[in-house]
């Protein structure tokens, strides 16, 4: 077991926290290339096969849910685990599903599994450090995170050369299983002794959520980073359709143009980092917002066009996927900050909101899909602009409370 007197102690585990967080880009990313080798093989139009994804984000917004409060109370690494356990058992069952409905069920034991082992990846970082050293740490965290859905599809493309997508889902069984002896072995409990009660009541779990959404600039901020992920896995859920279908992309060149907004998402990462030195951690957030916003106003206007530009919907995509970079991480240091003692549960309400609003999004868009791409961009501008007006909701509630602190004390 490493001990945090390790010289590199920061690097290793930052990294083993990282492949943690990498098994849901790789649970939606790997099989994006398989969607129509999968529809066809379940005789079902590949619309049925994003499902998949999204039962994805529901379960794992119930094994935030639960995960979260749950590693509070019995240990990060605890629940580290047996989510490693959940999630490699159930997806090795999928290559041998005979309807499209067993898949969906697996996803979401998948998923929750997921959920309980990814709650725990900033929570970890948050027991540890605080304030912009948490924040950069977590940029650093998001920018290794990033770098599965960089090489998840190019993984699924290599795996689909023999057209057998089953072996896709042993891939990801390997992989959390792996991740899983490296835990056992490596990673350290990041929680004290003395701060793990061994128990969670049904009035503990609700006390927790609720000490969190009582605090209204709090839970603003939680929406608005929600939808702006939202905006995210509604592209990579479309990515297939897009490129694939509606572009007539070849299926080899697919993992370069899907790849391209996670490039860019690593590269405002590295930027945050930096820009953290000298800029404030809301202000910094605010540009990401700005930029996300203005990319998917172009792509509305775009996807409009009885015959869009590829190179402007490929361009505004980027950059909504990279804009990211400086809103995730640093969003999320805002709110665990607020929370240091219930790190988990505030941790796994980001994870839930997310994922939850995630879900509905990739639905509405999966639900009115047509052949064209005017779905997607209505989709996703409207994703983006709640989001940024719930920021802005965010501020305001935050000076008000302020200024009421200042009035009591004065």
């Amino acid at each position: 077991m490493m001990k945090r007197s390790y010289r590199y102690f920061i690097p290793v585990v930052t990294l083993l926290i990282a492949c943690i967080s990498a098994l849901s880009p790789f649970a939606t990313d790997t099989f994006l290339s398989a969607m129509p080798a999968m529809a066809e093989y379940f005789g079902v139009k590949i619309n049925m096969i994003e499902f998949a994804i999204t039962f994805y984000f529901i379960g794992f917004a119930v094994g935030q849910f639960f995960g979260g409060p749950l590693s509070d109370s019995f240990g990060r690494k605890r629940m580290a685990t047996i989510g490693l356990f959940i999630y490699g058992i159930s997806v090795v069952g999928i290559p041998w599903c005979k309807s499209i409905e067993m898949v969906w069920a697996l996803r979401i034991l998948q998923a929750i599994g997921g959920g309980f082992a990814s709650v725990t990846n900033m929570a970890y970082i948050r027991d540890w450090f605080e304030g912009k050293q948490f924040a950069r740490l977590a940029s650093i965290l998001t920018m290794v995170m990033m770098l599965a859905p960089l090489v998840a599809p190019l993984i699924g493309g290599l795996l689909m050369k023999d057209n057998n997508w089953g072996l896709i889902f042993f891939f990801m069984a390997t992989v959390a299983l792996t991740v899983l002896i490296l835990v056992l072995l490596i990673l350290p409990e990041s929680k004290k002794r003395e701060e793990l009660s061994y128990s969670l009541t049904r009035k503990q779990l609700l006390g927790k959520y609720k000490l969190i959404l009582a605090s209204k600039p709090t839970v603003f901020l939680v929406l608005s980073l929600g939808f702006s992920m939202a905006a995210m896995f509604a592209f990579i859920t479309t990515s297939s359709f897009i490129y694939l279908e509606y572009f007539h992309v070849e299926s080899s060149d697919f993992f370069v143009f899907f790849a391209s907004g996670v490039t860019a998402n690593i590269v405002l990462t590295i930027a945050n980092t930096i820009l953290l030195k000298y800029f404030e951690i809301r202000s910094i957030l605010l540009s990401g917002l700005y930029l996300q916003l203005t990319a998917a106003t172009i792509l509305l206007v775009v996807s409009l066009l009885s015959l869009p530009p590829f190179v402007l919907v490929f361009s505004m995509l980027v950059i909504i996927v990279g804009s990211l970079g400086l809103i995730f991480s640093n969003g999320t240091a805002l709110v665990l900050d607020t929370f240091p003692q219930i790190g988990g549960a505030a941790n796994a309400v980001v994870g839930v909101v997310r994922f939850t609003i995630s879900s509905i999004v990739c639905s509405l868009i999966s639900y009115f899909h047509t052949t064209n791409l005017i779905p997607i961009g209505i989709g996703i501008f409207f994703t983006v602009l709640v989001s940024n007006l719930l920021f802005r909701l965010s501020n305001r509630s935050k000076i008000k409370q302020m200024d009421k602190i200042i009035e009591i004390k004065i």
